[in-house]
């Protein structure tokens, strides 16, 4: 009913100047003016309406995302078992301040683990794997030896994932089906293990290489 509201009103307030108001039952070229300037001001004023309560809702729903998104991704602390570390996440549209950027850092007995990542798509169904591939890392790098598990437990954390927005979204279908529109999601990953002796262990799962610059350098590539 609500999204029926402007229409309703708008149409309310053209019966009520046709039949109500004298002036709009003459069929002279003055009266006919008048009608069309009524007609548009009134079709103006619920557009703009309209268009206010979107742009709130757009609002609303942005912000509710945006801190959820501040809860997931915690902020780094400045020294983790002797390493410096920070984090700065950088939106590839200025307007899009949600996306599926992932990062953690984790001190575990196998050495401080790293996790960068980015979910395909924006919005609120990033949000909902970033949390999930998240989740699962926070809890594989403290009880997996090698990296190669870590990797294992996000993957099936992933699937799980999707098997869950599957039955949400498309009731019908399955994500095993290669039709399915989530057959195309996925998460690239660079998994770092930086141990107490310096040695660094990296497991890339399709997601750019870090680089190492130095003061005055020109930027890096890196070609696969």
């Amino acid at each position: 009913l609500t999204s029926l509201a402007p229409a309703l009103l708008w149409g309310a307030a053209v019966l009520g100047y046709k039949y109500a108001c004298p002036f709009a039952q003459r069929d002279d070229l003055p009266s006919r003016i008048a009608t069309s300037a009524v007609l548009f001001v009134v079709g103006a004023v619920l557009i703009i309406r309209i268009h206010r309560s979107l742009l709130r809702d757009l609002r609303r729903i942005d912000e509710v995302a945006g801190a959820a998104q501040g809860v997931l991704l915690r902020p780094l602390p400045a020294r983790l078992d002797g390493l410096t570390l920070a984090a700065r996440r950088f939106s590839a549209h200025p307007a899009a301040t949600v996306g599926g950027d992932l990062y953690e850092a984790v001190a575990s007995d196998h050495g401080v683990r790293v996790v960068i990542g980015d979910v395909r798509g924006s919005g609120l169904n990033a949000i909902g794997t970033v949390a999930a591939v998240l989740g699962s890392f926070r809890e594989a790098a403290h009880d997996e030896p090698a990296l190669g598990g870590v990797l294992r437990r996000l993957d099936r954390a992933l699937a799980r994932d999707l098997r869950r927005r599957a039955r949400l979204e498309h009731p019908s279908g399955g994500p095993a089906d290669p039709g399915h529109p989530l057959a195309e999601e996925f998460v690239t990953l660079l998994l770092l293990e930086i141990r107490p002796d310096g040695t660094l262990l990296t497991v890339n799962c399709g997601h750019p290489w870090p680089h190492l610059l130095s003061a005055g350098a020109e930027p890096l590539s890196h070609a696969d």
